[in-house]
């Protein structure tokens, strides 16, 4: 039996679980993954829906105990309930695993009561309590990116517990699509029937059919990603190029969008560059700003490996820093994305004993 709780912000941690938990079930086809967040149910796993714990007035200062913790409100009706309910399914269950993408306080509470706990780590500065207390009540630590590129001396004193997997996407390796029925599959919208739905990593499959332009998929992100002004200039600055705008788009949407592309914009979270590595997708990355500088730490190590081209300024020359970026050789598998929700879906069965 294994609980996954997912955070809430963005689609990230989502993606991500739903490509573990698709890559748990199909090895191990009899087990049961309930899944506890605030999030509405995405079709996979068997969810538990939580209550929010963000109600009018909570006193958010007070919330962190003095720095011990995250958000750990007392005035919430929502939070007692959520670690309550989290709580007696841990005890209904034991031996379970719980994993925890990504919450410190729901990693301990598991840990308090007796649970396997996982937590999946995220790049940036993990020097607070809270997330020591984290690492350290987890039996295993699940890391989305490869050990080689990045490994923060906060991280590695929990070796040997700590499992490199590799960028985790949530794009399918085979077929090139979201990780859902085929029956959910369509176009690319406004882009026409002719989009190619079959996936590869390779460059050179990319080929322009006559009288077509170059694709690039316009990614912008939430809370700090890219503006419709940007893409705006971006298409004046390259006539050459059709510019797809791909906010908004399901898994199976965005597959069909990228294994088309020849260059991608968007921002460096850990997600998004797991899908351009998967599938080999030249790349325009902007940090967005979030906690702990997860995507500012993570483009960094992108541009000190030659992965992607990294901006932080406002583009003034979109014609080169296009060219700039196409011209560069492909080096995404070094984000090692083929196989790791694979190898990190073995790693947490590991812990119910090899089932």
């Amino acid at each position: 039996m294994i609980g996954y709780y997912i955070h809430h912000h963005g689609n990230g941690h989502l993606n991500r679980a739903r490509a573990i938990v698709s890559a748990i079930v199909a090895e191990h086809p009899g087990l049961d993954v309930t899944i506890f967040s605030t999030l509405p149910p995405a079709g996979f796993g068997r969810w538990h829906p939580l209550p929010a714990d963000d109600e009018p007035g909570i006193d958010r200062q007070a919330a962190t105990a003095g720095g011990q913790w995250h958000w750990a409100p007392q005035d919430s009706a929502g939070h007692r309930r959520r670690m309550a309910v989290i709580a007696q399914w841990v005890a209904d269950h034991p031996g379970a695993v719980l994993i925890s993408d990504v919450s410190a306080e729901v990693a301990v509470l598991g840990r308090l009561l007796g649970a396997r706990v996982v937590v999946i780590a995220q790049p940036g500065d993990r020097t607070d309590r809270p997330h020591d207390q984290a690492y350290g009540s987890a039996d295993l630590i699940i890391a989305p990116w490869p050990r080689a590129l990045y490994e923060p001396d906060w991280l590695s004193v929990h070796n040997p517990k700590v499992h490199w997997v590799g960028g985790i996407s949530g794009l399918d390796p085979v077929t090139g699509h979201g990780r859902r029925d085929t029956a959910d599959r369509q176009d690319v919208p406004g882009h026409g029937a002719g989009v190619d739905h079959g996936g590869s990593g390779d460059r050179g499959a990319r080929r322009q059919l006559s009288g077509q332009r170059p694709v690039a998929a316009w990614l912008p992100g939430t809370e700090g990603g890219w503006s419709d002004a940007e893409l705006d200039r971006a298409r004046a600055a390259t006539p050459g190029w059709e510019w797809i705008r791909g906010r908004g788009l399901g898994a199976c949407e965005l597959s069909a969008l990228l294994t088309q592309a020849q260059l991608a914009v968007g921002i460096s979270g850990l997600g998004t560059v797991a899908d351009l590595a998967l599938l080999s997708v030249p790349a325009i990355l902007r940090p967005a700003p979030r906690p702990f500088d997860e995507q500012a730490v993570t483009a960094g190590v992108l541009a000190d490996h030659a992965l992607a081209t990294i901006v932080t300024e406002p583009v003034t020359d979109w014609a080169a820093v296009v060219r700039r970026t196409i011209d560069r050789p492909d080096r995404w598998s070094l984000w090692q994305a083929a196989g790791a929700p694979q190898r990190a879906a073995a790693s947490i069965t590991g812990l119910l004993g090899g089932r």
